[in-house]
């Protein structure tokens, strides 16, 4: 995982979502996470996920885009809050959704490719 200042963040943030060809989401199409239903998702892993896990990690940033059906590719942005908010951390993450208020996090943050 990288380590960039806050404003380095925002600047990349804002590079990757000029680069990336998002989708356009079809009609029907599921909607993207929002902030708080990754960061659910996340705080549902601290049993599986064990040492891997950050308790104190708070996504602050997110840049989706649909994969395919329910599954969405994710740029997150998020800090650790025992170091403040002054350092950004950037990371991908790809999940899915399961229900209206209900993702699952498939890749990423604390899930990793065995």
């Amino acid at each position: 995982m990288a380590r960039f200042s806050k404003a380095a963040a925002v600047g990349a943030i804002a590079l990757a979502g000029a680069t990336v060809m998002f989708k356009a989401p079809a009609t029907g199409a599921a909607t993207a996470p929002t902030i708080e239903n990754l960061q659910a998702a996340y705080n549902r892993e601290a049993n599986v996920a064990g040492g891997l896990h950050d308790k104190d990690l708070r996504i602050v940033g997110l840049e989706c885009a649909t994969v395919e059906g329910a599954r969405f590719a994710c740029q997150v942005g998020f800090v650790k809050e025992e170091e403040g908010a002054d350092r950004v951390y950037l990371d991908a993450a790809l999940v899915e959704r399961k229900s209206a208020e209900d993702w699952k996090l498939l890749r990423g943050l604390c899930r990793r490719l065995l």
